[in-house]
């Protein structure tokens, strides 16, 4: 959210504009959002979900990831951090996977002065009552949502325990001790209060279980707002300060302009340029005064997306705004909108038995999205092959049994190539299977706007992949697993345009695997920690192994040859690399910083042989390799300009 109110000092109170309501919901680094086309649209569409839970035009869980959220809010509870929860404070993590928004705790400390009344609250749900400011709805319209609610008991409950907060607070305790000595150079008198938190459990505890109790009964409402331009005076505000409460969109393809005042008088319009002091389209309009959220739109075609509107409040002098970068506020969410295409009646030859789906043994054709939802799981049978063709693909939210065997294995591909055409599992609560199974001809699903990174995609879905091949998929990442538990044994990747296997945030292991003519990373893992076992890598476009954002690699046995790099350490990550050859590579071992808000990284080789190596090693200062028991210090600098 953003409005710069504050830059205006008045005499009078301005605590009643509608600023909430005519805030920007706008990115961080503006100019890098705009000139990406994939971050644009993914940026468009949670800025869409953020502005349908302003509106309240969408159920929460369609926009947020309820979990996400409940901890959030629990978690400010426990540290009593309510200024976080000031609409303005607000910041969102967009989970491009699942097309929802996620919460990120930003200036997080308790209040006082004026919002002092947070720290007379036991806890956020306990403080719900019938009247609510309109900027408040940001908080406590998430207390009418039964799922969320009980989400947020149960991480409440569980944060309060002191098992869960004494805990953080040891590990905490250097750190805390190191802040604390440095605010008393400037604050000698300051010490940290460490029964903060267990005082503010107390208090939480005493009435938490009754009010458990007394919301199993309570009838689900929507909050009371009242909104705050009631009791604004129109000569309270400059009119200068038109500017600030109205906002001015393009959209294709109509080639429209609309505008919304949410100032207390009405706009004369008087036309669009391209120029700062010309007016080259002039008109003659009228947007009436705001009366209410939202505010009324006055809509007008023009030729082409000029750069400024031209106005002025009515009977004042001529001023601009500048058109917004970024199109018209849209209900529209792709994750819905696919998810509503499912049509059990296009797929008669498929079984729809209970909570199961299963695919038999026999030749099938996919041509629109197969979505398998949160209440079911997916059966293969051995022996079936599917031709994911045309807006094909499959998508499922429940675990998949895929039951191949070597003498019937499934054979999953697109004879097309077309984009969208992928295989997908989202958050499945029960393990899935993957057997004797190839993968092949795929791209990745990428539906107006809501785009993944992986032909084959598994996300906070346990898996375990064996005798399987992945062939010549043209994307991202030929196997992308992230927030999972994987098993890969006996798998194949061949012809990959880019990644062969990336995963992010995950424990596994790889083992008697294979990986040809890999277009940039063979094996690819972030903030992940994973066994290496008995691999082989022949013809990485780039790396053999990388292991970034913290990762903790254990390999043994690994061949890898034909390669740029065979193995890389990024940003913290520590690698243990034993039994292993390095062949016909340009660089053999490397270590640095890729990403600042990291550190250097760190690799120890045992019994590691490097031959036919242009550069056996190249270690940025800070990070470290001991090599076969030798240590070698860094010597490089700013690896990562020169590699990327």
């Amino acid at each position: 959210w953003k409005f710069n109110s504050y830059e205006v000092r008045t005499e009078n109170d301005m605590s009643c504009l509608p600023a909430f309501e005519a805030s920007e919901i706008e990115p961080f680094k503006d100019k890098s959002v705009l000139s990406d086309d994939a971050m644009r649209k993914q940026f468009i569409i949670a800025r869409d979900l953020l502005q349908q839970y302003r509106s309240n035009s969408k159920p929460i869980d369609n926009i947020f990831q309820i979990d996400k959220l409940a901890q959030f809010y629990a978690l400010n509870d426990l540290l009593k951090s309510y200024h976080c929860t000031t609409w303005h404070n607000h910041r969102y993590y967009y989970n491009p996977v699942l097309s929802r928004l996620e919460p990120i705790m930003y200036d997080c400390y308790p209040e006082t002065g004026p919002a002092d009344w947070a720290m007379k609250i036991r806890f956020l749900g306990y403080f719900m009552d019938e009247s609510r400011k309109f900027q408040d709805w940001i908080v406590f319209k998430m207390f009418t949502h039964r799922n969320f609610e009980r989400k947020y008991f149960d991480y409440l409950e569980a944060y309060t325990e002191k098992s869960f907060y004494q805990e953080v607070l040891d590990s905490l305790k250097s750190e805390l001790e190191r802040y604390e000595k440095m605010l008393k150079i400037e604050f000698p008198e300051y010490s940290y209060n460490y029964d903060f938190i267990s005082n503010n459990v107390a208090k939480i505890k005493e009435k938490l279980p009754e009010f458990i109790e007394m919301n199993k009964t309570k009838t689900v409402q929507n909050v009371k707002l009242s909104q705050c331009f009631e009791s604004i005076e129109d000569s309270i505000l400059p009119d200068s300060f038109s500017k600030k409460l109205m906002k001015v969109y393009y959209s294709e393809p109509d080639s429209t302009c609309t505008l919304y005042n949410y100032f207390p008088k009405n706009l004369e319009i008087l036309g669009f340029s391209d120029e700062k002091d010309t007016i080259t389209f002039p008109l003659d309009g009228m947007c009436n005064a705001y009366s209410g959220f939202p505010a009324k739109a006055w809509m007008h075609k023009v030729s082409h997306d000029y750069k400024y509107l031209y106005f002025r409040v009515e009977g004042g002098k001529k001023r601009k705004k500048k058109i917004s970068k970024y199109p018209l506020y849209s209900e529209y969410n792709p994750r819905i909108d696919l998810n509503t295409q499912m049509d059990k009646q296009n797929f008669s030859g498929f079984q729809f038995v209970d909570n199961q789906v299963v695919i038999p043994d026999g030749k099938w054709s996919i041509s629109e999205p197969f979505i398998i939802f949160d209440h079911q799981n997916l059966l293969i049978e051995a022996g079936a092959e599917i031709d994911i063709t045309g807006d094909g693909i499959i998508l499922s939210y429940g675990s998949v049994q895929i039951m191949g065997t070597a003498e019937q294995p499934v054979f999953i591909y697109s004879s097309q190539g077309n984009a969208n055409n992928s295989f997908n599992v989202l958050q499945a609560d029960d393990q899935s299977v993957v057997s004797y199974c190839t993968f092949k001809g795929f791209n990745t699903l990428n539906y107006k706007g809501w785009q993944l990174t992986g032909a084959v995609n598994f996300y906070e879905s346990d898996v375990d992949i064996l005798h399987s091949s992945f062939d010549s998929n043209d994307c991202e990442d030929a196997l992308n697993i992230i927030r999972s538990h994987f098993y890969v044994n006996d798998c194949a990747f061949k012809n990959i345009k880019s990644d062969a296997f990336d995963s992010d945030f995950c424990n596994g292991m790889i083992e008697n695997s294979s990986f040809a003519d890999i277009g940039n990373d063979a094996i690819d893992f972030s903030g992940s920690k994973v066994e290496i076992k008995n691999c082989e890598i022949d013809n990485a476009g780039d790396k053999g192994i990388s292991g970034g954002e913290k990762s903790i690699l254990t390999i043994s046995g690994v061949k890898v040859r034909n390669s740029v790099t065979g193995i890389t350490a990024k940003d913290l990550s520590r690698l243990d690399v034993s039994n292993s050859e390095i062949s016909h590579c340009e660089y053999g071992l490397s270590a640095y910083v890729k990403k600042p808000e990291y550190g250097p990284a760190e690799i120890t080789t045992q019994d590691v042989k490097l031959s036919e190596v242009k550069v056996q090693h190249l270690i940025e200062k800070k990070s470290l390799l001991n090599f076969n028991g030798k240590e070698i210090p860094g010597t490089e600098d700013k690896l990562a300009d020169r590699l990327y």
